[in-house]
């Protein structure tokens, strides 16, 4: 027995050993904080837990020989390398926690300062090495002169900021990469928000190479005036993924080179100013230069190959020069990438662009050349000049001379490929001026804008004041195949010294004004001839004039002869002849194809230039030059849409109740909006009818609409105008005028009022009718109740008023009329009175009035209550209720069942929920609603019967009864509906399935080979110095489950050779021992 015991004894504890053996050793880890037992007297850690974020390396953790001396904790601001080291392994770096934090976080929100060019360095690598922490923010607190730039690397984040101090950022002298001071790199992010100045203090590169993304929120980057070269920027924004974005701050003073700029933007970069100043960049004679450059090219030059961006929401670029695009310059050198610029706002001004003898500067705001748009949505570009060329605000130029005559292109084709592209959708283009200086080509040509492109609209936004010192103040086409497209304009106001106030066009310049979505010219000046248009035409140039009847807006225009032009010279002159004048002048309308010179001045009605004002949304006005105040051409200007058919207005008139004799001639006006247009006369030869014609497509008009208004309305008629009609396959828009016969005789008004005097308190929804007749019959006019809605007598000449309401009736016909008052049903009302102008109060329900015209009868009805005077009347009174509920298992909750309440007096007037005339109201209720008749005078009998219950078993209570004083009669409806259902057949028992055929035994598998003895584990060697880098995961966690499956495995392999001890024991004491064994048994 004790050797079978001990055998047990020891199996239960092998088990238990064998577990314990198998449970990880995590389970038990703390946090491990070293002290000063962890060190031998050399400083090595002797403790095998390395740090962890439970612990930080303190004075304590190291004892005397090999002292912690750094003053340092190990943190995101610094990582401890080889130099912090001594041989024996302490920490020996002396950097102090006030001035060198680059290992330190302040409190208030993780800025890490830096007063050195390598505390910049080693913040930066810091992150870069960092697998948790990517960005960071420096604060600057000296200023700092850098040895090499400074690379932001990918997915790092950066934000340098100042210390109030305006501390500088620069190149030392003996630096290398010239001025270059950072560089960020494709998916690195860079933000400078403080009083910071990065500054070259000599010639060089850029100042910042943008292949990410960079940031400007406050600072300045500024090159001193100092050179830079071909290809470069102050900011060079370059790559597909490249983004500037210019909250705030300054980019400013550099002398610039060819392909430079101040912000350079190229190679599938992108830029967005939402604030901020770029200003002082100095261009010279150098080309594809500006403050901002967007250039697009397909190329592997310096600047890239890929599309480019500018987006300017806000800020201001200003007082730049250069030779063409001072302000901007927005180039698409090859035809695969484009080059594009939208402005939503912000100022371009002051910039000045100088030509030469032999070149032509341009654009001194905006430049757009070949493969490039501008879309210019709102914002101002102003003050801008060009001495010596065109285009003082904006010039564009697709290039198209330079293939011109070459097989196989004409202007439609190479506009889809280079289209120099310009449109005008809102914003103001004001003040710029366009200097001439010498007469070669087109110098002092486009004060506002200057166009040598085929793709410019100019849609919406203001363009006015600026000037040219030779043509087209405000607009100039540079030449043909050119053509610009204006529509919703007015061209007003503007001025010329010599010819056309409103518009210019030389032998080569075609014009054409339609209505739809078209302009409207009028109230310009020109010294010379022609005050609104003058078209310069000779023999050997096969070019014309096409202007419309009608202008923007819909209202007609009269192109007037207004002094007449020389021909000595391709610009033309004023020959001297009489200018207009309104007494000795005759339209020259229909102006269609006219191909002689001719100067003129529209005349327009004052409606229709508010018609005109109404629908534009570009304005041109204000602008100077000798030809073309306001716009100028040696291109094709065309002002509007031009339609295969414009569309007409058809008025058709019609008598009612008129007699022959009584229809006379009538003169109908067009009317756009609420501007009265041109007028037509319709008349009996006519056949009442007559036609607006030349007017635009409707659609087009918003706001405006077209409408037709008689002026003056016959006497004793009233004008009613029928909705207008548009058939669009005829184009036709069809308005019918029927002027009624409203005798002026019926003039009459009279005031019927009702009030309700005695005690108690009536009801205030009690109707009270009255009928007015005249000669038996009822009185014709109008009336309004307490001033509401105007509507007609009713046909039977009754009335309805509440108590203390006032009915006006108007129109009538001068004479005797009756008004009487039905006698009211309700009870307690003991008697009726009236008086008639105010006169002497009279007994009775009928009043006699002499219609005047302002004739008056006023109704009192005494109320007198059963207890003497207020309180509670419910002796003369009782309500009625009807309430609907649906039954059965078919019955539909949501029908409306309706219900015809039937009384046995005339009651007229609202009752509570329910409404009456002439004692009938028509209810409708769903299950479960009900509606009450309030305050029905007392021994009133009813009956109420119900409809749409087909299919129900209808049962009613309290269908048929009275109103008793005080008591609420309830007539209740039940409707009951059933349907029996349909009993399923009894579902088919199933076929048995078949017995599955007995599966194979699977074979036994092979057993593995025993796995080699692995070689016994090298002893590692104490480390002489601390790692620089922590072990994130040298240490298990704890509760770490990593070893869980392999624990529970073996626990389960315990239990088996637990029971295998067991059986085996038991086995060794019974065999060949039958007798002990029966015994046990």
């Amino acid at each position: 027995m004790k050797t079978k015991s001990k055998h047990r004894w020891l199996a239960l504890f092998m088990v238990v050993a064998m577990l314990i053996g198998t449970l990880p050793i995590t389970v038990f880890a703390e946090d491990n904080t070293h002290t000063e037992d962890c060190y031998a007297k050399a400083g090595d850690l002797l403790c095998t837990i390395a740090e962890s974020e439970g612990h930080t390396h303190t004075a304590d953790c190291v004892c005397p020989g090999g002292e912690y001396i750094c003053g340092l904790e190990e943190s995101e601001g610094h990582t401890h390398s080889e130099d912090c080291y001594a041989q024996g392994g302490e920490l020996i770096c002396t950097a102090d926690k006030e001035d060198e934090v680059l290992s330190a976080e302040e409190e208030n929100g993780n800025i890490v300062k830096a007063s050195s060019f390598s505390d910049i360095v080693n913040v930066i690598q810091n992150l870069k090495d960092s697998e948790l922490e990517k960005s960071g923010t420096i604060q600057i607190t000296e200023d700092i002169a850098f040895t090499e730039q400074i690379t932001i690397p990918k997915d790092v984040t950066v934000t340098i900021i100042g210390d109030g101090k305006n501390h500088k950022l620069c190149k030392s002298d003996d630096a290398q990469n010239g001025t270059t001071l950072f560089v960020i790199e494709d998916g690195a992010e860079f933000t400078i928000d403080g009083d910071l100045t990065l500054l070259a203090n000599k010639d060089g590169n850029d100042l910042i190479k943008c292949h990410g993304k960079l940031t400007l929120k406050n600072g300045t980057l500024d090159f001193a005036d100092f050179k830079i070269p071909g290809g470069c920027g102050i900011v060079s924004v370059w790559g597909k993924n490249a983004k500037f974005t210019m909250e705030d701050g300054r980019i400013q003073n550099a002398n610039i080179n060819a392909c430079s700029a101040g912000v350079r933007v190229c190679g599938g970069g992108s830029f967005t100013m939402n604030g901020g100043t770029i200003s002082g960049i100095k261009a010279g004679g150098s080309y594809e230069s500006g403050a901002v450059l967007v250039f697009a090219c397909d190329n592997g030059s310096s600047l890239g190959k890929g599309t480019a961006s500018f987006t300017m929401n806000d800020g201001i670029i200003e007082n730049n020069s250069g030779y063409r695009g001072a302000g901007v310059f927005v180039i698409g050198r090859e035809f695969k990438n484009r080059a594009s610029m939208t402005m939503n706002g912000g100022t371009i001004r002051n910039n000045i662009c100088q030509g030469f003898s032999d070149a032509q500067a341009a654009g001194a705001g905006v430049y757009v050349q070949q493969n490039a748009e501008f879309t210019m949505n709102d914002g101002e570009i102003s003050g801008n000049t060009v001495d010596m060329g065109e285009g003082g605000g904006i010039c564009v130029a697709c290039g198209w001379e330079s293939v011109a005559g070459t097989p196989g292109w004409n202007i439609d084709l190479f506009s889809l490929y280079y289209p120099a592209a310009f449109t005008m959708n809102g914003g103001t283009i004001r003040d710029n001026h366009a200097k001439m200086n010498t007469e070669q080509g087109d110098n002092g040509c486009g004060g506002g804008i200057y166009v040598a492109s085929n793709c410019v609209s100019l849609n919406g936004g203001v363009i006015e004041n600026n000037t040219a010192e030779k043509q087209g103040g405000g607009v100039y086409v540079g030449a043909t195949p050119y053509i610009l497209r204006i529509h919703n304009a007015v061209v007003k106001e503007n001025r010329a010294s010599v010819l056309g106030g409103g518009l210019w066009a030389c032998p080569t310049g075609d014009v054409e004004l339609f209505v739809t979505n078209g302009a409207a010219l009028y109230d310009n000046s020109a010294e010379g001839a022609g005050d609104d248009l003058v078209s310069v035409k000779i023999s050997s140039k096969k070019h014309a004039l096409t202007l419309d009847d009608r202008a923007l807006g819909g209202g007609q225009v009269f192109w007037h002869k207004d002094g007449g032009v020389d021909n000595d010279s391709v610009l033309g002159s004023s020959d001297g002849s009489s200018r207009y004048s309104a007494d000795a002048s005759t339209p020259m309308n229909p102006i269609q194809n006219y191909g002689e010179s001719v100067a003129l001045k529209a005349i327009m009605s004052d409606g229709a230039k508010a018609a005109a004002m109404s629908a534009s949304s570009l304005i041109i006005q204000g602008n100077e030059a000798p030809r073309g105040g306001g716009l100028g051409t040696n291109g094709g200007i065309i002002l509007g849409d031009e339609q295969e058919y414009d569309y007409k207005l058809q008025v058709k008139k019609i008598w009612t109740d008129a007699e022959d004799n009584m229809k006379v001639p009538v003169t109908v006006y067009l009317k756009s909006g609420e501007n009265v247009l041109d007028p037509v006369t319709l008349n009996e030869e006519n056949g009442w009818t007559a036609e607006f014609t030349g007017l635009a497509d409707p659609k087009t008009l918003k706001p405006l609409s077209y409408a037709v208004v008689e002026n003056p309305i016959p006497k004793d008629f009233t004008p009613n105008y029928a909705p207008a009609e548009i058939d669009k396959d005829t184009r036709t828009i069809s308005i019918t005028l029927d002027n009624r016969y409203t005798p002026s005789a019926a003039s009459g008004s009279l005031t019927i009022s009702k009030k309700v005097a005695g005690t108690g308190t009536p009801d205030a929804d009690t109707l009270f009718e009255f009928t007015v007749t005249k000669d038996d019959a009822a009185a014709v006019g109008q009336y309004s109740v307490d001033g509401g809605e105007t509507q007609a007598i009713p046909a039977d000449g009754k009335i309805s008023l509440k108590a203390g309401q006032s009915a006006v009736l108007t129109g009538l016909e001068p004479g005797e009329d009756t008004v009487t008052e039905t006698s009211p049903t309700q009870a307690n009302y003991k008697s009726t009175s009236f008086s008639v102008n105010g006169g002497a109060v009279q007994s009775g329900l009928s009043a006699t009035v002499s219609v005047t015209d302002a004739a008056s009868v006023a109704f009192t009805n005494t109320y007198e209550s059963s207890h003497g005077g207020g309180g509670s009347h419910h002796d003369n009174y009782g309500n009625l209720t009807v309430s609907k509920t649906v039954t059965g298992n078919a019955g539909d909750v949501n029908h409306e069942f309706t219900f015809t309440v039937k009384l046995d007096r005339t009651v007229s007037g609202q009752y509570g929920d329910m409404r009456f005339d002439k004692g009938v109201a028509v209810i409708k209720l769903k299950h479960g609603e009900s509606s009450t008749a309030k305050r029905l005078p007392e021994g009133i009998r009813y009956s109420v019967t119900e409809s749409d219950n087909e299919g129900y078993t209808v049962s009613a209570v309290g269908d048929n009864g009275s109103i008793r004083s005080g008591k609420t009669a309830v007539a209740a409806f039940t409707n009951n509906k059933d349907v029996t259902p349909v009993t399923p057949d009894t579902p088919k028992t199933p076929d048995k399935p078949n017995t599955p055929d007995k599966p194979n035994t699977p074979t036994t598998s092979d057993t593995p080979n025993t796995p080699n003895t692995p070689d016994n584990p090298t002893t590692s060697t104490t480390p002489n110095k601390q790692p620089t880098t922590k072990p994130v995961d040298a240490v298990p966690q704890t509760g770490d489950e990593s070893t869980v499956g392999l624990w529970f495995g073996l626990m389960i392999l315990s239990f088996i050779a637990f029971m295998g001890v067991c059986i085996c024991g038991k086995k060794h004491c019974y065999t060949g021992n039958p007798t002990r064994k029966q015994k046990h048994e």
